[in-house]
């Protein structure tokens, strides 16, 4: 094959993984900022958000506009640093397949724990500190069942179950988030008219 038809490919797969890998981070991150009540982004992602509404002739909710423009951000981000990273797999010459494959598997669990991590930051931060006494038993729970029922890989992923797992019950038992569904479903039962 050309020297300069394999650094292209090399290019474009490179920066076709990583602007994959890119929007999937991108649009989870702004999904979750939007749910949080901030708008993050850059130009450039606002721009393609603003095309896309004009040429669909509607208008995105905010947590619409925070997927797109994340998954845009990301996906153009990962794309520049990919394309350069196959450049130089590209001009490299003969690069083994082993490498390539444990390159695209490392970048897919840092993004995935990353994300992983991030969400259980946000959880713990919406929870608040009721929610820490819920994550430590549940992670202790779930390392001794894990522990119990196998080796030291269910011990692992006894203590992440257990851990999100305290988390969802720290955000359901919390006071402020049980508060404000009373006076949610309070406000909802005087709403309601009678059956005439």
């Amino acid at each position: 094959m050309d020297e300069k038809l394999r650094v292209f490919f090399w290019i474009l797969g490179g920066a076709g993984f990583f602007a994959l890998l890119g929007a999937g981070f991108g649009a989870l991150t702004g999904a979750v900022t939007r749910l949080n009540g901030r708008a993050a982004g850059s130009v450039i992602g606002g721009a393609v958000a603003e095309g896309l509404a004009r040429m669909s002739n509607r208008k995105f909710s905010d947590v619409t506009l925070g997927v797109l423009i994340g998954a845009v951000d990301g996906a153009f981000f990962l794309a520049i640093l990919g394309g350069l990273a196959g450049a130089g797999a590209g001009y490299h010459g003969a690069v083994e397949p082993q490498l390539v494959v444990a390159v695209c598997c490392g970048a897919v669990l840092l993004a995935v724990g990353a994300a992983s991590f991030g969400l259980l930051a946000y959880g713990l931060a919406r929870a608040g500190v009721w929610a820490l006494g819920g994550v430590f038993s549940g992670a202790i729970l779930g390392a001794i069942l894990g522990a119990r029922l196998g080796n030291s890989d269910t011990l692992l992923y006894g203590t992440a179950v257990g851990a999100l797992l305290g988390i969802f019950l720290g955000i359901a038992t919390n006071p402020e988030s049980l508060k404000a569904k009373r006076s949610s479903q309070q406000h909802d039962t005087e709403d309601e008219e009678p059956f005439s």
